[in-house]
């Protein structure tokens, strides 16, 4: 799993630029356009939230986690609808924005969470978090079946018999760039452009 040091280098270092630009709880993964890009970036956000609230079945009094929370934008909407809510974050400068802010966050490691931590869910949340589950050097190791296997069990540990799971996370199908072809931290990033291969090197390093 990628180390608070890999978060920090991305979510802290970049943190109040970040909030300049997403807004003092800003949400930091994909929203829902369903093809009506005429909607502003917020108006897809609440789009995709309604969207997370109804498959869950989240209302006042649903208690519910947030792994991964970022700047806790999800947890202020449930909030603001009366869910309980509980959020965890690797990285220290979401986590101080989010206990600044009021939120209920715990700054540890999600794979550190157990049904002794807060109890069990009626709902969990995953939004762009998967990803960091499995760090380069695990998965050219072959670990990440074994990685995410893990990761689903204990999610399933936190949910009662009927319990709800949203994730959503990046995932790359056949044409996604042969891996052995990426140059690893060979790549300049002042060029104007790149190939696809030093776009994944770009990625791996910073994300």
């Amino acid at each position: 799993m990628a180390e608070q040091k890999d978060l920090d280098a991305h979510y802290t270092r970049m943190d109040k630029i970040f909030r300049l630009s997403l807004g003092e709880k800003g949400s930091y993964s994909c929203e829902r356009f369903d093809g009506d890009f005429s909607m502003t970036l917020e108006e897809a956000k609440i789009n995709k939230y309604k969207f997370i609230v109804n498959g869950c079945k989240i209302k006042k009094g649903t208690k519910v986690l947030d792994m991964g929370c970022g700047w806790g934008a999800f947890m202020d909407y449930l909030n603001g609808l009366g869910a309980e809510t509980y959020g965890v974050v690797l990285a220290k400068g979401q986590a101080d924005a989010c206990m600044k802010n009021g939120l209920n966050v715990r700054h540890m490691n999600s794979k550190d969470i157990t049904p002794e931590t807060f109890g069990k869910f009626e709902a969990v949340t995953a939004m762009g978090s998967p990803e960091h589950l499995c760090s380069v050097e695990e998965y050219k190791a072959g670990e990440q079946e074994n990685i995410y296997k893990i990761y689903f069990k204990q999610v399933a540990s936190l949910l009662p018999v009927g319990g709800r799971f949203y994730c959503q996370s990046m995932v790359f199908g056949p044409n996604m760039v042969n891996f052995k072809d990426i140059p690893f931290d060979k790549t300049d990033i002042w060029k104007q452009e790149f190939t696809n291969e030093e776009l994944m090197d770009i990625i791996c390093r910073v994300f």
